[in-house]
C-alpha cells in the first residue's frame, strides 16, 4: 500500500504518515518489506510498502 493509500484507510494526514514511513525505510534499506516503483506515472505513488512490515509505525500513529 501507499502513503496516500494508508492515509485514507487510517483517516490521518498523508504527509503525516509519508515523513513517518521516509524514516522507516531509511532504518530499513534492505527493501525486502517496501519497493519503488521505477515506472510510476505522475500520480502514482513512489514507494509501496508490505503493511505488515510497518504495521508497528502505523499503530504508533493512530495511538497518537
Amino acid at each position: 500500500m501507499s502513503a496516500g493509500d494508508l492515509a485514507a484507510v487510517l483517516h490521518l494526514g498523508a504527509e503525516v504518515i509519508r515523513k513517518r514511513l521516509d524514516r522507516w525505510r531509511k532504518q530499513h534499506p534492505e527493501g525486502g518489506d517496501w519497493k519503488e516503483q521505477q515506472d510510476r506515472g505522475p500520480r502514482e505513488p513512489q514507494y509501496v510498502y508490505r503493511v505488515g512490515a510497518i504495521r508497528d509505525v502505523l499503530a504508533d500513529l493512530v495511538a497518537g
